[in-house]
């Protein structure tokens, strides 16, 4: 089921953009967009907070569970945080609180 859009998604170029798993984990990965468009989508809404403290409700999100991309890079047991970095943002995230986190 395709989400409606609230405001235009912009063109992009993904050409060379990877997802990259390492640290603690049995395989390393590294995925294509693509990749990751093979992978089971989910759909949920949410709202939306800002680490600066503002909010959004009621956010119609779209993607792949960050569950589901660690579960192939087989974390190690020792593993408790999962490190999520964009360009100069990050967050680091309980391992054991990721059942509803979205790469998207």
């Amino acid at each position: 089921m395709e989400l409606p859009v609230h405001r235009p998604v912009p063109d992009l170029d993904l050409n060379g953009v990877i997802l990259r798993v390492d640290g603690l984990v049995g395989e390393c990965l590294e995925l294509t967009p693509a990749a990751l468009q093979r992978l089971p989508q989910r759909n949920f809404t949410n709202d939306f907070t800002c680490l600066e403290g503002w909010t959004v409700p009621d956010v119609k999100w779209g993607g792949v569970l960050l569950e589901a991309v660690l579960s192939l890079a087989k974390p190690a047991a020792q593993a408790r945080y999962v490190q999520a970095s964009a360009g100069e943002f990050g967050i680091p995230l309980p391992i054991d609180r990721i059942e509803r986190v979205l790469v998207a």
